[in-house]
């Protein structure tokens, strides 16, 4: 990663032949040489349109940390701080994930509006546009979120990464009340997998890494496919789904309250001591065993090629 002038960053395009990801951030309370504080910097990060996999909670710790070294005129490589989460970090560009990236930092700021503005100026753009669901979801997150969040000045990027630090299924979904479960489900899913890395509305952007990130916190597992999946136990066989000859990821989930729902499509409901195969179209021929479960386990799928097997 290179920096580059605030003026550069237009040319990015042309210079290079591709299109650019274009990420704002603005923090505050930065420290100068002074002693003094400085509010309201900007920081740009340029990313090519073809990497796809960057974390968005990464990149505002790396921009917050290099705001901080920009303001203490210290060298960014050695800089070494705390990222979003509160834990040291240190500042490496020559990450292999940043390469072809870039950074700008503007100390004139950008002008702030509340995110309820945004969401309510993202709203009135899509008058007309979305079905009568998509709708009524965006209303309903903007209905369940708390002032906290609605009162943000900052990007939007960064107080959807708020949203999703504080909602994420880690935190469990634990609170006594199942209304309020259910709110805390959907602001995760609606920040997560309603809009994209640079903040923009999308509609039909990809769960996947969303999901995958949610799989760690159960019993994952990656297994080699053939035609279907089956659920088979001793007295029983019948098709789960068809996912082709490839790679699938499962994860079992014994704790409920680690998982969103909203992310993924229910499939079924099994209970009882049964396993979960793989073989061809031949419901007769023997098919080859992935995990076996006992117990009650909903059953949720994304794409035919992620699983979760959630313990009742």
């Amino acid at each position: 990663m290179e920096e580059i002038l605030v003026s550069e960053g237009k040319n990015l395009r042309a210079k290079h032949d591709c299109p650019f990801k274009v990420i704002d951030y603005v923090f505050d309370g930065l420290e100068l040489l002074s002693g003094d504080t400085k509010d309201n910097v900007k920081v740009t990060i340029y990313i090519p349109e073809f990497k796809k996999n960057l974390d968005a909670q990464y990149l505002e710790s790396l921009a917050k940390l290099l705001a901080e070294a920009d303001t203490k005129d210290e060298v960014v490589e050695e800089y070494v701080g705390e990222d979003v989460y509160g834990e040291e970090m240190p500042i490496n560009l020559s990450d292999e994930d940043l390469e072809d990236c870039y950074y700008s930092i503007d100390y004139r700021g950008i002008r702030r509006t509340t995110f309820k503005d945004k969401l309510e100026e993202l709203k009135a753009s899509l008058v007309g546009k979305l079905e009568k669901r998509d709708r009524e979801e965006l209303e309903r997150f903007i209905e369940d979120l708390p002032w906290e969040f609605l009162s943000d000045t900052r990007t939007t990027v960064q107080v959807l990464n708020k949203i999703k630090r504080t909602y994420h299924p880690k935190n469990k979904y634990d609170d006594t009340s199942m209304l309020k479960n259910i709110e805390n489900e959907l602001l995760y899913y609606f920040a997560s997998c309603r809009f994209d890395l640079t903040g923009n509305y999308d509609l039909y952007s990809s769960n996947w890494y969303v999901i995958r990130d949610m799989f760690s916190l159960g019993q994952f597992s990656k297994h080699s496919t053939q035609s279907l999946l089956f659920v088979e136990s001793s007295d029983l066989k019948t098709i789960l789904r068809h996912v082709g000859h490839g790679t699938c990821r499962f994860s079992v989930f014994e704790d409920k309250r680690t998982f969103n729902r909203l992310s993924m499509e229910y499939l079924t409901v099994f209970k009882g001591n049964f396993s979960i195969t793989t073989g061809g179209h031949d419901i007769e021929e023997e098919s080859t065993k992935l995990i076996e479960l006992n117990g009650t386990y909903r059953i949720y799928t994304y794409e035919n090629s992620l699983f979760a097997f959630v313990r009742e």
